[in-house]
């Protein structure tokens, strides 16, 4: 199963916002950090905000953090959710001429249900070994690393 942008994004940021901070995070921090267009955190972010998972404050001094109960989510409800429990595929639109007469789309629907319920095992807060921030920085520091290229005639 291939996740959508959404879904990625959504579990990039609970990721990011399960670090301790002091402050709240503003998406533009959020964005810059996890190098997502900030247009597209800002959809995740209000959509997770309606779930509850996130709590946001407006104005001046305001930002996001993760809401106290979404540290023991499950993360396979996590997932069909940012999902949008989509089906594994879909024999509707545009229809598919075997669908009166393929069993197809019951056995994957099936192994979703597996996938769905063997992530549910894990709640999000397992999902973190190391400080984010750690790997986050780490990572801008290689990234400032000066690169040499080699010339090669041709």
């Amino acid at each position: 199963m291939q996740l959508n942008k959404f879904s990625d994004f959504g579990l990039r940021l609970l990721m990011f916002l399960l670090q301790p901070s002091p402050e709240l995070v503003t998406i533009a921090q959020a964005a810059r950090a996890l190098q997502i267009s900030e247009n597209h955190l800002v959809k995740v972010t209000h959509f997770m905000a309606k779930k509850g998972w996130i709590i946001s404050t407006r104005g001046k001094g305001g930002g996001i953090r993760l809401a106290p109960d979404t540290y023991t989510l499950p993360i396979g409800e996590i997932i069909r959710t940012l999902e949008h429990d989509e089906k594994a595929v879909n024999c509707i639109e545009p229809a598919c001429v075997l669908r009166f007469s393929c069993g197809l789309k019951s056995v994957l629907d099936e192994a979703l249900e597996h996938f769905y319920q063997y992530l549910n095992q894990y709640q999000l807060q397992d999902a973190l070994h190391q400080p984010v921030i750690f790997s986050l920085q780490k990572q801008a520091e290689l990234d400032q690393i000066p690169t040499v290229q080699i010339y090669t005639p041709a």
